[in-house]
């Protein structure tokens, strides 16, 4: 005989069901939440979504524990998208209550209420059971803001927006909101202005696309160590190079040939036996291949002095539109897409304008001008690519519509994408 919980989750896992329509790809993203102090991670929210032909990519609650439900998304990928780290997973009041996570390991799952819903005592009750069970709980800071005069809203984390703390700038400035036990959040964050306000209000955690923007981009000075790293990699993608010449160039930076060689040994390549010499990765390689991986390397460099997440972010648009490039038609174009997916987070690295950095790289002309926004096939994947990744789910359907390549082949991209990337930063 099943249980209450198993009918619940047999409920929302029923195809044809209100909440689980016919679809053609369910579709699953990764969003990281940063450390306040150094913007280390701290864990990743991971948004589902379906997409049929009909209707296109369509967000809901509902439909992403469906997937977990009838295993078209298994609990395992889910939790090898977080990297180790915990798992934010968005709710409604009725899924609390229904007990619908206990699958899922309480020690790495953070459940985040979603949707307007009242405080009741009920949901209260199912707050307190899934609290001794383990989970961390997010509620959001009107949810919240509903058990003033009673005991404490029983959260973990107080989700914010940069609209809901205008709305509540009162209780901010007498500090009620920061009386209450638990970690603050605030997501949203657009850019690098609206990111500098939420430190200034002292947050301890954030999320948004700020990591992606460059700061002071007018008026950045690309300092002579990363100047020297940009023409390291304007020397090694010049097609004339020869293998010699390409050792010789890597053989002059010590640091570079280093971490060429632990990326080369890193678990992202799978090599079974350790390679300990140039000669070694060029023969394992070929020239192309470790033109690629001295690209990745030099890139890590420059992106020394910047949260670890923003090259993790260029490693896994590269990888995904490497991956997409064949079911979009542009199957000899991989290293080109792989370049312009790695090379989109550059302005952000560097704190200068795109075209600036691009203008002395021996890249194709459509390469170039797809990291500048000019529309072109190659444009219009890594536009994709980037608008999938940051959970764009809403302008999935427009940014595909130019693409010949199924929804279906981009989810086990992404996935694939996500995991060589971790490995690569390992």
């Amino acid at each position: 005989m099943r249980s209450d919980k198993e009918d619940a989750r047999l409920a929302i896992a029923t195809p044809g069901s209100p909440t689980t329509p016919q679809f053609d790809a369910r579709l699953v993203v990764r969003q990281p939440i940063f450390h306040r102090a150094d913007l280390d991670v701290f864990g990743y929210e991971v948004l589902i979504s379906q997409h049929t032909a009909d209707a296109g990519a369509q967000s809901s609650v509902e439909a992403g524990w469906a997937a977990l439900a009838d295993m078209t998304i298994p609990i395992p990928d889910l939790l090898s998208l977080s990297a180790g780290k915990p798992v934010l997973l968005p709710t409604t009041a009725p899924l609390l209550i229904d007990g619908v996570h206990h699958d899922l390991p309480a020690e790495t799952t953070v459940l985040e209420l979603t949707g307007p819903c009242q405080l009741s005592d009920e949901l209260i009750g199912a707050c307190h059971e899934a609290k001794r069970a383990g989970y961390r709980l997010v509620m959001t800071d009107d949810l919240v803001q509903q058990s003033w005069g009673s005991d404490p809203a029983p959260a973990d984390f107080i989700a914010f927006t940069p609209a809901s703390v205008q709305r509540h700038h009162a209780q901010f400035i007498n500090g009620r909101f920061m009386r209450h036990p638990a970690q603050t959040l605030i997501r949203h964050l657009d850019d690098r202005r609206q990111y500098d306000d939420a430190v200034l209000m002292s947050f301890n955690l954030y999320q948004g696309g700020f990591i992606g923007e460059p700061s002071n981009a007018r008026f950045a000075q690309i300092p002579t160590a990363k100047q020297h790293q940009l023409q390291l990699m304007e020397q090694i993608n010049r097609p004339e190079l020869d293998v010699d010449k390409l050792i010789s160039i890597i053989k002059s930076d010590i640091s570079l040939a280093t971490q060429l060689l632990k990326l080369i040994n890193s678990a992202a390549l799978g090599v079974r036996n350790k390679i300990n010499s140039l000669k070694q990765a060029i023969v394992l390689l070929g020239e192309r291949g470790l033109k690629r991986w001295i690209t990745v390397s030099v890139i890590k460099n420059l992106a020394v002095d910047k949260p670890s997440e923003l090259m993790r972010i260029g490693l896994v648009r590269g990888r995904c539109c490497e991956m997409l490039a064949e079911p979009c038609d542009l199957a000899d174009r991989q290293l080109d897409l792989f370049m312009v997916g790695m090379l989109s987070v550059l302005d952000a690295m560097l704190d200068c304008p795109m075209a600036k950095l691009i203008e002395g790289l021996p890249l194709p002309d459509d390469a170039k001008g797809a990291l500048l926004g000019d529309d072109s096939p190659m444009h219009g994947l890594l536009a994709f690519v980037i608008g999938y990744g940051d959970g764009r789910f809403e302008d999935i359907t427009r940014l595909k519509a130019d693409l010949p390549c199924s929804m279906i082949h981009v989810p086990p991209a992404y996935t694939e994408a996500t995991q060589w990337a971790d490995q690569c930063m390992d």
